[in-house]
């Protein structure tokens, strides 16, 4: 069954089905570190807006582990969490296969990389977005991450994916979190005055 409703505008489409300020309420997080740019900072990316009249993106720039606090946080509260990674090129009965290392099975090399390093070399660009909907965890531990998609029912498990927590810690780096998630310190980091940057490694 599908439901139809004619003579919706976005904004009113929006108020109706969504009505939340995704500007006061939410923030995006990042985990990227190089020589320039570090933990624990906020930084605004220049024309990263792709809306006339809208404020480019702040980014709060923080370790993987925080990262990660703050977005099992999020699925434990039963609210999506919106994140953008690339989708490999082998994905089998809907199970994100991480192909990178198996190459190096095949030529019996180490191809080993920490995701900061899988990012620098585009092996990862965060071009296609999905939402987190539901978290595996045993041991107080989280095993594998479910993702719903936006192929089709025919794709995956009738639209939704599975991923290994190591394949999350390798290709994840940025999501979308409601700032109440947030701890003490992180939310003092958002009062502080953004650095202005032209990009982040032309990732985000």
């Amino acid at each position: 069954m599908y439901h139809i409703e004619k003579d919706l505008t976005p904004k009113l489409f929006y108020k109706k089905y969504i009505n939340i300020n995704l500007l006061d309420e939410y923030v995006e997080v990042c985990s990227y570190e190089d020589s320039k740019y570090k933990y624990n900072n906020l930084y605004i990316i220049k024309s990263s807006s792709r809306i006339i009249g809208t404020k480019d993106n702040t980014i709060l720039n923080i370790p993987l582990i925080d990262m990660k606090r703050m977005l099992l946080k999020q699925i434990r509260s039963k609210e999506l969490v919106y994140f953008s990674a690339s989708i490999p090129n082998k994905i089998i009965n809907g199970i994100l296969i991480d192909t990178f290392n198996r190459y190096g099975e095949i030529f019996d090399i180490d191809l080993t990389l920490k995701n900061n390093d899988i990012l620098k070399t585009n092996e990862t660009m965060g071009e296609h977005v999905m939402v987190f909907s539901g978290v595996n965890i045993i041991d107080n531990k989280p095993i594998k991450w479910r993702i719903e998609n936006s192929w089709g029912v025919n794709e995956g498990d009738r639209g939704y994916f599975v991923a290994t927590d190591d394949w999350v810690n390798k290709y994840v780096f940025n999501v979308i979190i409601n700032k109440k998630y947030l701890n003490k310190k992180q939310k003092n980091i958002l009062k502080t005055k953004p650095i202005i940057v032209e990009e982040m490694n032309n990732k985000f």
